[in-house]
């Protein structure tokens, strides 16, 4: 497994095989964190029979929901939860907080996640998480240890934007699946317009968009999924629309009260997003690095298993953050 990082056009090579169960140095690790929460979720959700709960809910109950980090993102989540009883709100910036605070006036206030959980342990059945990214894991793991369900927006723990990168992502055959190249564009770089799309016709809208290339031709959509088209145009025409076999998705916030309730897991569950999110940050460390050594084309050598960069030792630096006591999962 591998990593190629560079500046700017420069590309990064990952792989997301061969994902490490331990980190070192004891203490509970990111994939522990995951494998131990049995989650369910659109990040995050923990079935109440998993952790042990001290009862079932049943599907005609409805959830009581405590907020940690109720502005802006917690604000929508929150908004996709409503149907059920918002019991308990926690953000340490009231004025950023204040439309949602008045939104449910019944909910009580907190400005310390930890007193809220420790307080309403006994009032609440599950938590929203949509905190700063440096307090995601630690709120949720507090949370998923008192045995309650977490939904925590992502991603799972720190990440970096670079200015501009181009990452990308080559996954091995893997279960009877071929290899898959993934090339990720930020910063406002763009991939070459593909010479199949008809003049004039835009390539993704303003949140961006996904060109799929595969050995029949090649398909263009939206940002999230939107839109899909087989291009050029006149390639719609002889396609049959396909029997739909996949289920549906209801949205992440259905999904995540249906879980807790007893239902079917959620599709974003943490079994999906911690190796996701893995892939993610094994880019953003090959970015950093090749800005810090300001080398083009570094090669970074990966062991998941072990999680540790084998070749440019001080690149695992990356890899943990060092916590003040007491906010380690």
């Amino acid at each position: 497994m591998s990593l190629r990082g560079a500046q700017r056009r420069s590309n990064l090579l990952a792989s997301a095989a061969g994902l490490p169960k331990r980190g070192p140095g004891g203490g509970v690790s990111r994939r522990e964190f995951i494998k131990g929460t049995a989650a369910v979720a659109a990040f995050t959700v923990v079935p109440r029979h998993v952790l042990g709960g001290p009862r079932q809910i049943p599907p005609s109950e409805k959830l009581n929901i405590a907020g940690i980090g109720v502005g802006g993102q917690g604000a929508w989540d929150l908004q996709g939860v409503s149907s059920e009883n918002i019991v308990a709100l926690c953000d340490v910036d009231r004025r950023h907080a204040a439309q949602t605070f008045q939104k449910f006036p019944n909910a009580r206030q907190y400005s310390d996640f930890r007193v809220m959980l420790e307080t309403e342990d006994k009032s609440i059945d599950a938590v929203v998480v949509a905190t700063p990214d440096h307090t995601h894991a630690v709120a949720s793991m507090m949370a998923v240890k008192m045995g309650k369900h977490v939904y925590c927006d992502k991603p799972f723990n720190h990440e970096s934007y670079p200015q501009a990168s181009i990452v990308r992502c080559e996954f091995p055959a893997r279960e009877g699946l071929p290899p898959v190249e993934l090339t990720w564009y930020d910063g406002g770089l763009m991939p070459p317009r593909p010479p199949e799309l008809e003049p004039g016709r835009r390539l993704g809208d303003k949140l961006g968009g996904v060109i799929f290339v595969g050995d029949s031709g090649k398909l263009i959509c939206d940002s999230y999924g939107n839109s899909p088209r087989l291009i050029p145009e006149t390639r719609m025409k002889e396609y049959p629309r396909p029997e739909r076999t996949i289920p549906r998705s209801a949205g992440h916030h259905k999904e995540w009260i249906e879980a807790c309730k007893g239902g079917r897991p959620a599709g974003s569950n943490f079994d999906y997003a911690g190796p996701l999110t893995e892939m993610v940050l094994l880019g953003n460390i090959a970015v950093r690095m090749s800005l810090k050594t300001q080398e083009k084309g570094l090669r970074l050598a990966y062991d998941g298993p072990n999680m540790r960069i084998t070749n440019l030792p001080e690149a695992n630096e990356f890899l943990h953050r060092q916590y003040r006591q007491g906010w380690t999962l």
